[in-house]
């Protein structure tokens, strides 16, 4: 495998990148233009896919677009995708062919989460018994989307933090966007907007039209069309908030719930997209939650449905408005049900603010 990567120190002041390099790989330009194929290109009209203008030393704030993936280690990687597609109509639409730090060496299956304006994706990997121990004390991966993706920005951003980050070429072709770790230890990582999970220098070039081969006697899947939202749960609140609104133009907001606890989130953009932030530690800490949205929400359908696949399947009301859906995955995945414009709030899609 050929890989170069691209990393910043965590005591470094100016964001410099360090070039490490494996085999003979060479990495192409940062203007590079994203490849074609016939397989289908994620594009954006108002996308400058790669902005090359140096930094300021100031290291302006990082503007996010939308939650881009999460990954996640599979004891069985062919019933994880089955599961997906049977109840969630998620299909299979890339394969990455390379070694990395977190999920070793044996490539990732990428499944498309949704329709939905914005790209998103979750990365399956198969994983020893022995592999698989040592990440029940790992936090969750995820990924967020940024529109004008520029290795040199975010390095300067992630260094006035500081953050270590690197940025790898994988299988000497596709940029991985940066990945870098949080306060709390969260594996976090940026990524063009348009990426989704594929070929491309970008990593925008999928098979967009694929869709999920269903077997006769499969119920109706639940069908989504975006990646709403993500838990984290955090040793302190006030302090993640203050790093990532330092990092990012993500902004806090607080509902108060009926039963008198408050949930705390960092909004992404214009939203609905959201961060959800738990104080810990928990039992929580290390269990993924993946909020998704899909169209014509109806709670009582949705719930049917999922019953329909013999899921794990319970309903919250927290703040006595909102009926939150949630379902038990394999591999200790759980999803989270809601509209497409649910924001964590109130009202009965749970997409007011107040």
């Amino acid at each position: 495998m050929k890989r170069i990567i691209l990393s910043t120190d965590h005591r470094s002041s100016k964001g410099a990148l360090n070039a490490t390099t494996t085999g003979d790989a060479v990495a192409p330009p940062l203007s590079a233009a994203p490849a074609k194929s016939s397989t289908g290109t994620v594009t954006r009209s108002s996308h400058s896919a790669i902005d090359t203008g140096k930094s300021s030393d100031a290291a302006p704030r990082l503007n996010l677009t939308s939650l881009n993936h999460a990954s996640f280690p599979c004891s069985d990687l062919q019933a994880t995708i089955e599961w997906c597609g049977r109840v969630f109509a998620m299909p299979e639409y890339a394969f990455q062919d390379y070694k990395n730090s977190m999920f070793g060496g044996n490539g990732q299956s990428i499944l498309r989460l949704g329709r939905g304006s914005a790209v998103a994706y979750i990365a399956l990997a198969q994983m020893t018994p022995e592999e698989l121990k040592a990440q029940a004390s790992i936090r969750p991966h995820f990924c967020f989307g940024i529109r004008d993706f520029s290795v040199d920005k975010i390095f300067a951003a992630l260094s006035k933090m500081p953050a270590k980050a690197e940025s790898v070429l994988r299988e000497g072709k596709t940029i991985n966007g940066v990945n870098f770790t949080d306060p709390d230890g969260f594996p976090m990582q940026f990524n063009p907007d348009t990426a989704c999970g594929g070929n491309g220098f970008l990593g925008e070039t999928c098979d967009m039209d694929a869709t999920v081969k269903r077997q006769p006697d499969w119920p109706a899947p639940v069908e989504l069309s975006t990646f709403n939202h993500v838990r984290m749960v955090v040793k302190d609140i006030d302090s993640a908030i203050a790093w990532y609104t330092k990092l990012t133009d993500m902004k806090p907001h607080v509902f108060d719930l009926d039963y008198g606890g408050k949930r705390t989130i960092l909004r992404i953009g214009s939203g609905p997209e959201f961060v959800l932030l738990e104080q810990g530690p928990s039992p929580r800490t290390f269990k993924p939650l993946l909020g998704v949205g899909m169209d014509d929400f109806n709670a009582c359908e949705v719930v049917d449905r999922l019953k329909a696949h013999k899921v794990p399947v319970r309903v919250e009301k927290p703040n006595g408005q909102t009926p939150e859906i949630f379902v038990e995955g394999p591999n200790g995945m759980e999803f989270q049900v809601q509209d497409v414009s649910y924001c964590g709030g109130f009202g009965p899609l749970g997409n007011k603010l107040a």
